[in-house]
């Protein structure tokens, strides 16, 4: 499963950002003491970039009030020396925040999809996902004297509760399985969710709970976004359409120019399996994206054709597990 910054790079190199689009960008040179090595500090107000990857034509876009990219920071140029390689700078801007930078970190030139931008995009997206999909956890419980037991935050539904009713002393462990109800908004629990037996059980006994959870948005790109967020592998592909529908929603997008956005085909058809099999149905709100190679005009009837064919697939009846009604989630 990939981690949080992973995937914001996925979706740059499958979708946003290919090879053969890319933005002008050099590197970091600074070389002063930051964590993990050298490189430009968060107060740091003049950039040193590397030699030899910018041609005079893109160091001139470098302008005073032009806007350059380092992770998820936005900067913003006041001045650029040539001669030395240096830009004078205003740190954090546009709801950015000022960061350390390790030397030989990307800087982007005048970004068109800021990667602040596309990372709340994937945030947003993967909390949307509850509650047509939702997380699913386990954890392990031991009962006490009480009749309740303390669940993790966010806990929505009880899928399977097992509890260990093996006989002290045999060597033969019994499960038996145990209807849990689940309290919400219960304000005794720190969690304010939890779990109560039916009638008081033996201390000490453990518990096996597998429940249902909203996903967590992830909040940096170290985070792993199954262990922390909760989601599957299958689930990146919806990720990230969702993500890029929600970036360019606002773009007028002609499709008879290189310059639109298209996703070749959207990597439509793993689209298109990743909601099937994840049986959901499927919205034709899709971003197409396509290279023009060709005379527009006269290739343009073979692209309306191949548009229309994908937006527009065989029917698709959704499968047993997502033909229930959706249930009713009690912890917000």
């Amino acid at each position: 499963m990939s981690t949080f910054g992973q995937l914001i790079d996925r979706t740059y190199r499958e979708y946003l950002r290919p090879v053969e689009e890319q933005e002008p960008l050099t590197q970091v040179a600074n070389t002063d003491s930051i964590t993990g090595g050298t490189g430009l500090t968060s107060a740091g107000t003049s950039i040193s970039y590397q030699a030899g990857l910018l041609t005079p034509e893109e160091e001139e876009l470098i302008g005073a009030g032009s806007v350059i990219e380092i992770g998820q920071e936005l900067i913003m140029v006041e001045n650029i020396n040539t001669v030395a390689r240096t830009l004078t700078v205003e740190r954090g801007r546009l709801g950015s925040t000022a960061a350390e930078h390790l030397t030989g970190t990307d800087i982007i030139i005048k970004p068109k999809y800021p990667r602040i931008n596309v990372a709340n995009a994937i945030g947003d997206q993967v909390v949307g996902l509850f509650p047509a999909l939702y997380a699913v956890k386990k954890t392990t419980l031991t009962t006490s004297s009480t009749q309740f037991v303390e669940m993790p935050a966010g806990t929505q539904r009880i899928l399977q509760a097992k509890i260990d009713n093996s006989t002290a002393g045999s060597t033969t462990t019994v499960y038996s399985d145990i209807p849990l109800e689940l309290l919400t908004d219960f304000t005794p629990s720190s969690t304010e969710c939890a779990v109560q037996f039916p009638s008081t059980p033996t201390s000490g006994k453990s518990v096996f709970v597998v429940y249902a959870s909203k996903f967590t948005r992830p909040t940096t790109e170290a985070t792993d976004l199954n262990t922390t967020s909760g989601l599957e592998d299958f689930h990146e592909q919806i990720v990230m359409v969702g993500a890029i529908a929600q970036l360019l929603s606002e773009l007028d997008v002609d499709v008879t120019t290189q310059d639109f956005i298209t996703v070749g085909r959207l990597r439509t058809q793993g689209y298109i399996k990743a909601i099937h099999d994840s049986n959901l149905i499927l919205n034709n709100d899709l971003i197409i994206k396509v290279i023009d190679n060709k005379n527009s005009n006269a290739a343009l009837p073979a692209l309306e054709s191949q548009i229309e064919k994908t937006l527009d697939p065989p029917a698709h009846k959704p499968s047993t597990p997502f033909s229930r009604e959706v249930p009713e989630w009690p912890c917000e």
